[in-house]
């Protein structure tokens, strides 16, 4: 009988190290990795709010900007007059 047998050891095929190593080398390894992991996932909450305070809060500024630059009743098919409405106010 062979030594390993008696002892309860066996050897392996290939070393720890090398499976350290590509441990290491993982996008969300050791204390930064988790730092990473918890700001995205924080941002990832966020995303909802964000989109809403956009949807409800700034495109409405943006379009009534926009709006105003245009010339006509029907301000969705007028014609562009940049800042002449400033203008001739």
């Amino acid at each position: 009988m062979s030594d390993a047998l008696l002892t309860g050891k066996t050897s392996t095929s290939q070393p720890t190290s090398a499976r350290t190593s590509t441990q290491s080398r993982s996008l969300f390894a050791g204390r930064q990795g988790r730092r990473l992991r918890e700001a995205l996932l924080a941002y990832l909450f966020l995303l909802p709010a964000f989109l809403i305070v956009g949807l409800f809060g700034l495109f409405p500024i943006i379009f009534a900007a926009y709006q105003s630059t245009l010339r006509g009743l029907n301000k969705i098919v007028g014609t562009f007059d940049g800042l002449g409405n400033y203008i001739r106010a």
